[in-house]
């Protein structure tokens, strides 16, 4: 597993439903979310979606609430108003735009550790991370729908010049003591919220 860097392919991917159904499907989610927990974390994201880490399965993780996964996940109602923000992505980084966004979104997912089908309704910043990751799962890169003119080609003159500069080994490196502290670590951090 490895962060993925604009304009990498694997960003413009659409991900894929999951089915629990399959064997040893759902522990192999419970790990991959574990690690993608984990980097994002470590790198100080909002949240991360599965194609950014090469991963193809319909799920992502915030960064607050415990970093709660969602998997199959699908916006049910938009609801408020548009407004603008700025946003910015693991996959460009330091790298910041201003989109539109609802400041308000109800959410269905199916949660990995039971397997039931919830519904939550995030406002503000989170429903904005949401909207985020969801573009994510869709193949669509937040620079696509930014109201800001010549954001593309902002995006990928700062990828150039961190590639130029050496600055996106800094990321690989912090993505690798990630994924090595999570594996460390499993047992506690993969343990569902209720029972810590």
């Amino acid at each position: 597993m490895d962060l993925k860097f604009y304009p990498d392919p694997s960003l413009k991917q659409k991900c894929s439903p999951v089915d629990f159904a399959l064997p040893g499907e759902r522990e192999k989610i419970l790990g991959q979310l574990g690690q993608m927990r984990a980097i994002m974390r470590k790198l100080g994201g909002a949240g991360l979606a599965a194609n950014q880490v090469g991963l193809t399965s319909r799920m992502f993780v915030l960064a607050s609430r415990q970093g709660q996964p969602f998997v199959n996940p699908k916006i049910t109602k938009l609801l408020g108003q548009r407004r603008r923000m700025v946003e910015g992505c693991l996959s460009i980084p330091d790298f910041f735009e201003e989109t539109s966004r609802y400041d308000s979104v109800e959410v269905e997912y199916v949660d990995p550790d039971t397997g039931t089908t919830s519904t939550t309704r995030l406002v503000g910043f989170l429903a904005q991370a949401v909207q985020h990751e969801m573009g994510h799962l869709d193949g669509k890169f937040f620079v696509d729908d930014s109201t800001a003119r010549g954001a593309k080609d902002r995006a990928q003159a700062h990828m150039r010049k961190l590639r130029q500069t050496g600055k996106l080994n800094k990321y690989r490196s912090a993505v690798a003591q990630a994924l090595s502290f999570y594996e460390e670590t499993k047992h506690l951090l993969d343990a569902p919220v209720s029972a810590l």
